[in-house]
């Protein structure tokens, strides 16, 4: 009888013991489960990025990373919610303090901005930074998305970003290819005073979105990057077409709700009659001057119209 209880009692400590393992086991399997999963919802910290051209922002954006933008330069400022970010200035007119109290954890620095003093001292505050060459080039542009999309850890959608825009840029040049050549120039209307205006010369943003779109730029040859010129002088040009650069007004409209270009029925004001160009643009310079990913859409778009007027014009 002893024994048989002895037995017994054995069987349910030796029933207890494993029931506990097993629970024990279980449990330290879930916590770690847990724990595992905890770590692999972590999401790795957020960039705080600052963006000192427009060319830049663009690709930060399409990239899907503008969340974590804390600072533009003044021509991003081009939707309502980059709007809202602060403005570190203007490219060439960037601000030290203006930049480093954003305490940004990434700096995208495009070719030509400063002052020199200015990224003298963002240099030794150790922030890191990315330099981006002038763009000149379709190739240019896609090794610049390509270096943006690594850096913020996107080489994916980089790599698809530059794709689409090589198509994009053989389609352009295709259209331009088989299509009359035109004659014309840029006005930046911003600049200028009354009875004179700044017109394109060569080696502008304007001048690169001539030869695009298939437009011979009348001043090019006359002298470099923008100048004053009167009414008189521009008649004795005798364009096809003119292109007026102007910028909107963000705040109050989304950027894909505003058209990036129309046509002036009227003409120039100011001009006989018989001296008016075939036609006349208006053009969004937040677009059309940046010579970025989305240059040969919108060029494609415009050159599109000006075929169009054009012929009607005949």
């Amino acid at each position: 009888m002893t024994i048989r209880l002895k037995r017994r009692f054995q069987k349910k400590v030796k029933s207890g013991r494993a029931f506990f393992s097993t629970s024990v086991l279980a449990l330290i399997a879930s916590a770690g489960l847990t724990q595992t999963m905890a770590f692999a919802e972590i999401e790795p910290p957020k960039e705080r990025i600052i963006t000192t051209s427009n060319v830049l922002t663009q690709v930060v954006v399409a990239l899907g990373k503008e969340a974590e933008l804390v600072g533009v330069d003044t021509t991003s400022r081009t939707t309502p919610s980059l709007k809202k970010l602060p403005d570190v200035g203007y490219r060439l007119a960037l601000s030290t303090e203006g930049i480093l109290s954003l305490k940004p954890t990434l700096i995208l620095i495009a070719e030509g901005a400063g002052p020199q003093n200015v990224l003298d001292q963002v240099a030794r505050s150790k922030v890191p930074q990315l330099m981006i060459d002038e763009l000149n080039s379709v190739e240019d542009i896609v090794a610049m998305t390509e270096k943006i999309s690594t850096a913020l850890g996107e080489t994916s959608r980089g790599e698809q970003l530059a794709t689409a825009g090589e198509i994009s840029a053989e389609q352009l040049q295709s259209v331009v290819a088989k299509r009359p050549n035109y004659r014309g120039y840029f006005i930046m209307q911003e600049a200028g005073g009354k009875g004179s205006v700044s017109i394109s010369g060569r080696d502008t943003s304007a001048d690169k979105m001539l030869a695009l779109l298939g437009v011979q730029n009348l001043f090019s040859s006359d002298f470099n990057n923008y100048k004053s010129v009167s009414i008189e002088g521009q008649m004795e040009k005798r364009p096809d077409l003119v292109f007026i650069g102007s910028r909107r007004d963000f705040a109050s409209e989304s950027f894909d709700q505003i058209a990036p270009f129309k046509h002036l029925s009227k003409g120039m004001k100011e001009w006989p009659a018989k001296l008016q160009p075939k036609c006349v643009f208006e053009l969004d310079m937040s677009r059309y001057l940046v010579y970025g990913i989305h240059i040969f859409d919108e060029v494609l778009a415009l050159r599109e119209a000006v075929d169009a007027c054009m012929t009607e014009a005949k």
